[in-house]
């Protein structure tokens, strides 16, 4: 609210991962602006389309559109840029000097809600100093990046996330207090990442989430990031569910007790989300159902559950999908499912299905190790044929729910 107050400040970026409330935030900041009359025209826009690279200039015409209703005045032109400047000149207007002496400063609050990508308000028609992605790389990775010779270094990383506040917040982080050589090497790292072209993922957010997770130190806990990619489709992740899944897959094969795996399990996902690569999960549902002796490790409210982005989700399905690890996930099963579709060398394989009530009777899939099935409706298998596993001799979890 003191932001808001302060005339001297002119953009304010509300960031993080998803499901953390920003909205809701943002909403309770606007109303209690409008109690205290801070602004005289309020305006609120989704702008959930920047996913799709391909609505960017429908998404910048709905903008203008919805600004200029606020602001009660109506287009001259149809050309896109043509209103930019009409749009550019309607929100100055009030900075013109008799309108500072005999009027009041006319003060226009617009929200943007759920931004994927940069969106270039000079397109709109939103006067706008590009400052907002360096103080927020500024405020996490030090003040170090002010000095004369890691600043310029520092600039060209951010021109790398794009203005992506999910790129900028992980390459911040792990680059928090670093040196200039440090920096110049994550700068080259990032130029030369091979950008994947995946439907609906900003390139720039795949190069600096891959780089990330690169530079996590150890096979454990890039191993486990790829496990809760996996797993991370229904929202938040147990604890005690990802204990027995890594326990199952070899991950802690020097421990000797459940206790010590169940440390080095709280240990790998505070690095992570350190990373910024996980999340806390949402409060338990507090019914004391299904308390085990395992599930009382995670009884303490920091460590029952984890979640994850869904662009860090996809980012690690990605990764995940090739050699060495050759996960396969099928989001959708239907009840017809081809399953010589499902038939290959992937070691990983998790299915969430509308619809399964049966098996065929073998699945053919010699190095898988891990088999999740689970039913997004309530559903339950009716019978699992005696045959159906003949063909995973490797076969190390097995998870039906």
């Amino acid at each position: 609210m003191d932001a808001l107050r302060d005339d001297k400040t002119k953009m304010i970026g509300v960031c993080g991962m998803g499901s953390l409330g920003k909205t809701m935030l943002i909403k309770q900041v606007a109303q209690q602006a409008k109690q205290q009359n801070l602004f005289s025209t309020y305006n609120f826009i989704d702008v959930s389309w920047t996913r799709d690279s391909k609505k960017d200039k429908e998404g910048i015409a709905k903008i203008q559109q919805k600004t200029a209703e606020m602001l009660g005045f109506k287009f001259l032109w149809e050309d896109e840029s043509i209103r930019a400047d009409e749009l550019k000149q309607r929100l100055q207007k009030d900075k013109e000097p008799e309108k500072e002496k005999d009027q009041k400063k006319e003060k226009i609050l617009i929200i943007l809600d759920d931004i994927w990508k940069e969106i270039n308000l000079e397109k709109v028609g939103i006067p706008f100093k590009g400052e907002d992605a360096w103080c927020l790389l500024k405020k996490i990775a030090g003040d170090s990046v002010e000095g004369d010779q890691l600043r310029p270094i520092a600039n060209k990383v951010l021109d790398e996330c794009g203005g992506l506040p999910i790129a900028i917040v992980t390459i911040a982080t792990a680059l928090k207090d670093e040196t200039v050589v440090v920096w110049e090497n994550a700068l080259d790292e990032l130029r030369s990442c091979a950008a994947t072209n995946i439907r609906g993922l900003e390139k720039k957010v795949y190069t600096c989430l891959q780089w990330s997770y690169n530079h996590l130190e150890g096979d454990e806990v890039r191993s486990l990031f790829l496990l809760c990619g996996c797993l991370s489709y229904y929202g938040d992740i147990s604890m005690d569910q990802m204990l027995r899944y890594a326990m199952g897959l070899d991950f802690f094969n020097d421990f000797n007790s459940l206790e010590k795996a169940r440390n080095k399990l709280v240990t790998l996902v505070k690095t992570l989300k350190a990373s910024s690569l996980l999340l806390d999960g949402a409060e338990d549902d507090g019914d004391g159902s299904r308390v085990g002796a395992s599930r009382l490790l995670f009884m303490d409210g920091d460590h029952k559950s984890v979640r994850m982005h869904d662009l860090v989700r996809d980012v690690a399905r990605i990764i995940a999908s090739k050699d060495p690890y050759r996960f396969k996930v099928v989001e959708d099963v239907p009840f017809d499912q081809d399953w010589t579709e499902i038939e290959d060398e992937s070691k990983f394989i998790s299915l969430y299905c509308k619809a399964m009530h049966e098996l065929p009777l073998r699945l053919v899939c010699l190095k898988l190790q891990f088999f999740i099935l689970q039913s997004n409706n309530g559903a339950s298998l009716n019978t699992i044929p005696n045959t159906f596993f003949e063909g995973m001799s490797q076969l190390k979890v097995l998870a039906f729910t």
